[in-house]
């Protein structure tokens, strides 16, 4: 099962390797992983997607949290929160079929049009992470290019501050 797992921990030299030797020793598969500045000065915000059965998980949370450079570790999974996943996709497309093609797949997957050149087009798809797969997998058989996907960026929700219904997370 996939876990979605956020980490605040200080941003100080070597801290994302002592972070990600907890899931190793636990023998953790991480899908993805994403890092960046927290809201407060001197922190930085791990949002980690791992494969591994629930007490695994568990424990690796518990490991985290008694770290001493860890500010909080929680697994999102168990509460609700909101999750998104960039895809950059550039879509060789000089043949019309293959344009009128890709053009549809834009429309139709709401996709952001970045750049249109004489050999292609670059779009940017922003969704689930399952979602992201689909349309990949749409646009790399509709017309074949290069694509780079990111991590998982996650939001938990806040007590104040409820999610409106139709988003979900990982």
């Amino acid at each position: 099962m996939k876990h979605t797992i956020n980490v605040v921990a200080d941003d100080r030299y070597g801290e994302i390797s002592r972070v990600l030797a907890v899931f190793q020793s636990q023998g953790c598969r991480i899908e993805t992983l994403t890092m960046a500045p927290a809201a407060q000065a001197g922190l930085v915000e791990i949002t980690i997607v791992v494969e591994g059965a629930e007490p695994t998980v568990a424990q690796v949370v518990k490991r985290l949290q008694r770290q001493v450079r860890v500010v909080q570790a929680v697994r999102l999974s168990s509460q609700k929160h909101l999750a998104r996943a960039v895809a950059l996709v550039r879509v060789a497309a000089q043949i019309e079929p293959r344009l009128a093609e890709a053009l549809r797949l834009v429309a139709e997957n709401r996709l952001r049009l970045l750049e249109v050149t004489p050999e292609g087009l670059s779009v940017e798809a922003t969704g689930e992470w399952k979602e992201l797969g689909v349309i990949l997998e749409k646009i790399g058989t509709a017309a074949p290019g290069r694509s780079s996907r990111s991590g998982l960026a996650v939001l938990a929700e806040s007590a104040g501050e409820p999610f409106r219904e139709n988003e979900s997370g990982s």
